[in-house]
């Protein structure tokens, strides 16, 4: 596992515990980390410290429940709750000391927060949701150990690079000596520590660079020559967890992962994770070769990665709405048709999700329409939904999210063109990727029609 997954094994515990007493020590097994470990590597990749995040995950759950039963009180006074209730369950050990963490964290006592208009909310972290692009399948099946991120942040980096036989043993030292000598190991505990060989740097002696990165603050100003401040743009990785011994191997697994995806290898940073306490601060020299590392190929969509889907005539539920702000219109549409899919019961395991709307052309008004496909015996009485038979096509289709949804079209536009693809009249589409008919979206498959000739 890499580090995302470990982290993400220790969140699932607390949530499984949060009515009990949670024990750090047990985390970190969990996450097969040193406490000292643990406790930076969980504050570096999700923003929070530790009991930072139990506690506002606990006046989360205690929040919530508390609405809810202030409004039942509001029709029941007989059964008033009691805040000592939630400070065991919560295990806080007195009311008082409950209530003054659930004003801290949402400015309102216990008894109070009902009242207000403004609910507090922290919702459970999931890391393989929030920075993990969802995979083909059959891939994800053969190479379950690579995984791809959604984009690994940039950040600023303390850089050293020695040239030696053992430069990775001789920058790890030389960086490690310096950031104990700056304070840096205790006052920056999220650090991260990154490196990777020096191209071409290979000489007749057998030795060779090796350049080591070490995450910092942007404020933090190097006073040495032999240290550099670097900045990091971040980019799109895959991700794979290995050994120093078995580094070789897993790039060239890598390779092979690359040459069956969607993606191509790209000219970011190629980069090796050392764990901050084994590969860093307590790194064994004598047993490098059973050190963990997190290794990141740098990846971009291949430019001709444009899939040809036929679509058959297909029976949809559809609403579509006209009106003068765009936004709002669809924002209407897709309340409708997700609140009619799920008191339908339709199986969001079968059924796809299709927009599309006015484009961008002059309109007078502008309008939005919604299609879920459902079985072709299916019947039901709506005052807005209907239903129809959508006749499809064939489309070139390339996968994209929110953010980049208008620069996608235009790409897959350009290299329609440019390949000199005949394009055709049918209707285009997005598909939409919801789980449960319920956003945040997933993915989006953008649909251009083309020609079957």
């Amino acid at each position: 596992m890499n580090y995302y997954e470990l982290i993400q094994k220790s969140i699932d515990y607390i949530e499984a515990h949060l009515e009990e007493q949670i024990s750090i020590e047990k985390c970190a097994i969990e996450a097969s980390m040193s406490i000292a470990h643990f406790y930076r590597m969980f504050f570096a990749i999700t923003g929070f410290q530790i009991k930072e995040y139990i506690r506002l995950r606990r006046i989360n759950e205690a929040a919530k429940e508390l609405h809810k039963l202030n409004m039942e009180e509001s029709m029941d006074t007989k059964n008033p709750f009691r805040i000592i209730d939630f400070a065991v369950k919560y295990d806080y050990g007195s009311a008082d000391a409950f209530s003054r963490a659930f004003k801290k964290v949402t400015g309102f006592l216990p008894s109070k927060y009902a009242d207000q208009n403004n609910q507090y909310l922290f919702e459970r972290i999931d890391i393989m949701e929030n920075l993990f692009k969802e995979e083909d399948k059959k891939l994800l099946e053969k190479y379950p150990d690579i995984k791809v991120l959604k984009e690994l942040d940039s950040f600023w980096a303390a850089s050293y690079t020695a040239h030696s036989r053992t430069p990775e043993n001789d920058a790890f030292e030389f960086l490690k000596k310096w950031a104990k000598e700056q304070g840096l190991l205790r006052e920056h505990p999220g650090y991260r520590v990154f490196g990777f060989d020096v191209p071409d740097s290979v000489q007749e002696d057998g030795s060779y660079g090796y350049e080591v990165w070490m995450t910092i603050p942007e404020s933090f100003e190097i006073q040495d020559e032999k240290v550099i401040k670097k900045h990091f743009k971040g980019g799109l990785y895959a991700v794979m967890s290995t050994t120093i011994g078995e580094i070789v191997s897993a790039w060239k697994r890598f390779d092979r992962w690359v040459g069956l995806s969607k993606y191509e290898i790209a000219g970011h940073q190629c980069l090796e994770e050392h764990f901050s306490n084994d590969g860093f601060e307590n790194r064994n020299m004598d047993k490098e070769d059973r050190i963990k590392v997190d290794i990141y190929m740098p990846i971009a969509i291949k430019k001709n990665s444009d899939h040809v889907m036929k679509l058959a005539p297909i029976k949809v539920a559809y609403y579509r709405e006209y009106g003068e702000d765009s936004e709002k219109v669809a924002r209407n549409v897709w309340k409708v048709m997700l609140s009619f899919a799920q008191e339908q019961k339709l199986n969001p395991e079968t059924s796809r999700i299709f927009m599309y709307n006015h484009g961008f052309g002059k309109v007078t008004k502008y309008w939005h329409e919604i299609m879920i496909t459902m079985e072709a015996d299916r019947t039901f009485e709506d005052l807005l939904v209907k239903a129809k038979v959508f006749e499809g096509g064939t489309y070139m289709t390339a996968e994209t999210d929110l953010s980049n949804l208008a620069s996608a079209w235009q790409d897959l536009g350009k290299r329609i063109a440019l390949n000199k693809i005949k394009g055709s009249k049918h209707q285009w589409i997005e598909e939409w990727m919801l789980d449960d008919f319920s956003f945040p979206e997933h993915g989006i498959r953008i649909c251009y029609p083309i020609s079957d000739k």
